[in-house]
């Protein structure tokens, strides 16, 4: 199937038909991959439009077709290999989070502006820079700016992005030092995750949790929230508008969410309702002890469930860390068993 008959087939779309069986999918190769990533096109049309001025009925009409096309190259496309399996997983949770900012870019009346801007120029107009020269430039500057708008989450610097919590930088801010510390962190996040990564391989049924010990199950989940939300302090959070406002979101609006999981979410915002009701009975905001113990309960019970359903479509099962690249698998391991050996010989 060309790349033509892909977006043709975005705005005829059957909804009934949006989730083939497994069978009738088609393998991802080297060929079939500008077919995968084909939806990225009115994506991108989408928010070249939102950062122009009266083209609210445009981006209505084309969001049809960028949500279709975006399901339709998620779902009928797969990874045959079902050791990396996460490669599916992170293709889907790429396209919702690529079918919210279609939907947020369509329905923005007036189309999104930067902090300190006033007004947008028409469609044959260009959005002038805030700061820096153009010269030498070579994405040209409408690409550069509809790539801006795709890639901020939280909007800081944004309209949308007013009042957002941005957390303390924690590491100095000059050039040299920050390096060294991103590069140290880097580093000891990949070994940590590889760690993790490579522990889920020796526990017996981890991809469906629900066969697991209670214990097993719920160490495999903690696991896998720490793989996640690794760096964001949120074990801190003593409520839950705490957790998901101002550590969870640290992702952004539509990753946080949509990491969560459907049911997850639905059920957290029952929570953060009550909370609310709790605030307006008594005056004062859940926190402390007892908000911990609150917040622990839905993370560690509720959100449980979203991990039994991760595992459960293998991406527990399946490799986070690629075995070649693997310092736990290639090094820790067989260091750990040669000393096992020396010490039953000894």
């Amino acid at each position: 199937m060309s790349d033509s008959d892909i977006l043709h087939y975005g705005s005829s779309w059957n909804p009934y038909h949006a989730i083939p069986p497994p069978e009738e999918r088609t393998p991802i190769t080297w060929t079939t991959i500008p077919q995968v990533l084909m939806y990225w096109a009115p994506f991108y049309l989408m928010a070249f439009l939102v950062r122009r001025a009266d083209t609210h009925l445009l981006r209505l009409l084309l969001l049809p077709i960028a949500v279709s096309t975006a399901a339709y190259c998620t779902y009928w496309f797969k990874v045959e290999d079902p050791r990396f399996s996460t490669i599916d997983w992170g293709r889907t949770f790429m396209a919702l989070v690529v079918v919210a900012k279609n939907i947020d870019f369509a329905f923005a009346r007036n189309g999104r502006f930067k902090i300190g801007e006033k007004e947008l120029p028409p469609i044959g107009g260009t959005v002038k820079p805030q700061t820096g020269s153009r010269e030498g430039r070579i994405l040209p500057q409408w690409f550069r700016d509809a790539s801006d708008i795709i890639f901020t989450m939280r909007g800081i610097g944004w309209d949308f992005g007013k009042g957002v919590y941005v957390p303390k930088e924690s590491r100095s801010l000059e050039r040299g030092p920050f390096l060294r510390a991103t590069v140290l962190s880097l580093l000891w996040n990949y070994i940590v995750i590889d760690v993790l990564d490579s522990l889920f391989k020796f526990i017996p049924r981890a991809g469906q949790l629900s066969q697991c010990l209670d214990t097993v199950a719920s160490a495999i989940h903690l696991a896998s929230g720490f793989i996640i939300q690794y760096g964001m302090d949120a074990w801190k959070a003593t409520s839950l508008h705490e957790y998901w406002g101002n550590m969870f979101h640290v992702y952004g609006g539509y990753v946080g969410g949509l990491l969560a999981g459907p049911m997850g979410w639905c059920l957290a915002r029952v929570g953060i309702i009550l909370e609310g009701l709790w605030k307006k009975a008594t005056g004062k905001p859940v926190g402390g002890v007892a908000g911990w113990f609150w917040t622990a309960f839905f993370v560690l019970v509720i959100g449980q469930m979203s991990t039994d359903a991760w595992a459960t479509q293998g991406l527990i099962g399946g490799f986070i860390v690629p075995p070649p690249l693997s310092v736990t698998r290639r090094v820790l391991f067989p260091a750990v068993r040669s000393l096992l050996r020396l010490w039953r010989s000894s």
